[in-house]
């Protein structure tokens, strides 16, 4: 899912299925379940406009210091979730 946000493409990726579904254009990605360091690297090879990645802070917590070095080494962002609800869901105005 791809939502236009203050002129920044924003998705959802839940499994790595979902690389592919969505534009490659994405500048935001939100990570609903945890990362593996396998699916962190593939998206950021896949999105290459990528700025910023935000998931909960349960998933935060489990990346690992080579997943922080891809990410700094990328110059990503990475924003800690503090919404309470699943985003997709949010998003849509379903809760």
């Amino acid at each position: 899912m791809v939502i236009g946000h203050i002129g920044i493409s924003r998705a959802v990726i839940s499994s790595y299925s979902d690389l592919y579904s969505i534009s490659p254009e994405a500048r935001e990605i939100h990570f609903r379940k945890f990362v593996s360091k396998n699916l962190l690297e593939k998206t950021i090879e896949r999105f290459s406009k990528l700025e910023r990645i935000t998931m909960s802070e349960s998933a935060f917590n489990r990346l690992n210091s080579d997943m922080l070095y891809i990410v700094e080494k990328n110059k990503l962002k990475i924003e800690v979730s503090s919404c309470i609800g699943r985003p997709s869901l949010l998003e849509r105005g379903s809760l």
